[in-house]
């Protein structure tokens, strides 16, 4: 009986999928103003160096915040329905801005302050 749950749980280790959550904020920090053809979903795929991946494939985490009031990590990938973006949190000073996002495709990253009322949740890659 042990043999076949230790085999069970190597299957399961080998098969779970292994999600992304965060990147480097540095790095999304450094992407201001780069074109993405996918839009904020390139931007993602591009920082954690993967395949592209449509929003609609990412997964939903819990609330971070909403109106200005956030709690994440730099670094952080968050989103509402059909968007993603980066929360930076103002951890470096040469991006200065809470958030790195691409407001759609063919448009480049910008730096943003707040999503307004919008809840902001953690995304997982």
């Amino acid at each position: 009986m042990k043999l076949v749950a230790i085999i069970f749980v190597v299957f399961a280790l080998t098969i779970a999928p292994s999600y992304q959550d965060t990147v480097d904020p540095n790095a999304a920090c450094g992407q201001e103003g780069v074109y993405y053809a996918q839009g904020c979903s390139g931007l993602v795929a591009a920082l954690l160096r993967s395949d592209w991946k449509h929003t609609s494939a990412y997964r939903r985490g819990a609330a971070i915040g909403s109106n200005g009031r956030y709690r994440a990590t730099p670094g952080t990938i968050v989103g509402f329905s059909g968007h993603v973006a980066v929360y930076i949190g103002h951890a470096d000073d040469t991006c200065n801005c809470m958030f790195i996002d691409v407001p759609g495709p063919k448009k480049r990253a910008r730096c943003l302050q707040s999503y307004g009322s919008q809840t902001v949740y953690k995304y997982y890659y």
